[in-house]
């Protein structure tokens, strides 16, 4: 058969973007494969082949000399298959009881309740910085625009509105921002036929 081209190539992967995922794509693999090691599914050796491997990989990628393949597609499988030649047959292990999906949601949740995090740190930042700005300026006369039309000269201090009142995150109506983001995954491997003796 043909070789793929390189823009179906481009057009299937998604390693571009979401190599992001990198250190929740580790943590995730790291709990599920001590979570086999106590289910006597895979071995102590195993488990501390994995981490051995996995500590590498951080190293690596942090350094900026981890080999990101177009080949490989995604994250997932490129940390996967660096891991297998790293520590041989137990990386191909760390896969089992846990289909790509689990482990993509897992990757997504963890990767979200760290930037929700961030997000909270820059709002209450931004809080701080237009009470600020509206206590310094507090005399500040500026145009009056209600609409379009001019209007008298008015004082910069109305014009920021009450942090409290704006920048709230999150408003009290919505669900609190870690709700959207849990349960981590589903616990239970794909199929659900599974002997395995998973955890429920």
């Amino acid at each position: 058969s043909e070789p793929m081209s390189e823009l179906v190539k481009r057009y299937t992967a998604s390693v571009d973007f979401d190599q992001r995922l990198w250190r929740q794509d580790i943590r995730g693999s790291l709990a599920h494969a001590k979570m086999l090691a106590r289910q006597n599914i895979i071995t102590k050796t195993d488990l501390a082949d994995i981490e051995r491997g996995m500590a590498l990989i951080c190293r690596e990628i942090e350094a900026g000399q981890f080999d990101w393949s177009l080949e490989l597609e995604d994250v997932h499988l490129n940390i996967e298959k660096r891991l297998t030649s790293l520590i041989g047959d137990a990386g191909k292990r760390l896969h089992t009881g846990r289909s790509r999906n689990d482990q993509v949601a897992t990757d997504i949740r963890l990767y979200l309740r760290e930037a929700i995090d961030d997000i909270l740190l820059l709002l209450k930042e931004f809080q701080h910085n237009l009470l600020a700005l509206a206590e310094r300026e507090a005399a500040t006369p500026m145009p009056g625009f209600p609409h379009l039309p001019a209007a008298p000269p008015i004082t910069l201090t109305p014009v920021p509105p009450p942090p409290s009142a704006s920048a709230r995150a999150p408003r009290p109506s919505s669900p609190p921002p870690y709700a959207r983001t849990g349960p981590t995954a589903s616990r239970r491997p794909s199929p659900p036929s599974s002997r395995l003796p998973l955890p429920a």
